[in-house]
């Protein structure tokens, strides 16, 4: 998805298809998310916990709308490898490349970077393309680490809540006192809450 800014933040683990009669409704899986559970039918015990539980809950219980994800971003988590066409080419026959293989073990996507492809995207992180942001989108899910949209209501309560406290301590304390609280306590309370937030409320 792009935003209103033209910037790429966040993706679906599904999507309303259209089905075969006219007016049915099908959901179907993203493309990270049908590999997420591919890999998860060949090596099951190398997701975290909860991935499987997400899993296992969407086989029994069907897919579901409005499961949106923000790809993580943070510090450039994730850096992956690109391989040019000829480089597979040329390694593939040697017997080496059985037992030393860089795709061994590992989830590959096939795609191209070229600029007639038109499959470039702007991130927060700058200019990316489109197989660099499926394969964010995979190692995500796959770590544990993509993050959710935080419920509305939480972000104006954690909202109100500061701003009760700031007027308080106005109210009960002298000026300076005051300023100098702020000027202590916000620089520390804000990381925390912000840690706060991403890690027990917005993480899967």
């Amino acid at each position: 998805f792009q935003d209103w800014d033209g910037v790429v933040r966040r993706y679906q683990r599904h999507f309303r298809a259209t089905g075969v009669k006219e007016g049915q409704v099908e959901m179907v899986d993203s493309f990270p998310w049908a590999i997420v559970k591919a890999f998860y039918q060949k090596s099951p015990s190398r997701l975290p916990a909860k991935l499987r539980q997400s899993i296992e809950a969407e086989v029994r219980d069907g897919r579901k709308i409005g499961d949106e994800r923000l790809l993580n971003f943070s510090g450039s988590r994730y850096e992956f490898q690109p391989y040019a066409a000829s480089f597979v080419l040329a390694g593939h026959e040697p017997a080496w490349w059985k037992e030393k293989s860089p795709f061994r073990d590992k989830i590959v996507l096939l795609g191209g970077s070229f600029r007639a492809g038109r499959d470039i995207y702007m991130t927060p992180l700058g200019m990316t393309t489109g197989l660099q942001l499926m394969a964010q989108a995979v190692e995500s899910e796959l770590q544990g680490r993509g993050v959710h949209h935080l419920p509305k209501l939480l972000m104006i309560i954690f909202d109100v809540a500061a701003c009760v406290t700031v007027v308080a301590v106005y109210s009960f304390c002298r000026f300076t006192i005051a300023l100098w609280k702020s000027i202590v306590t916000i620089p520390l309370t804000s990381p925390l809450a912000s840690l706060f937030a991403f890690s027990h409320r917005a993480s899967f």
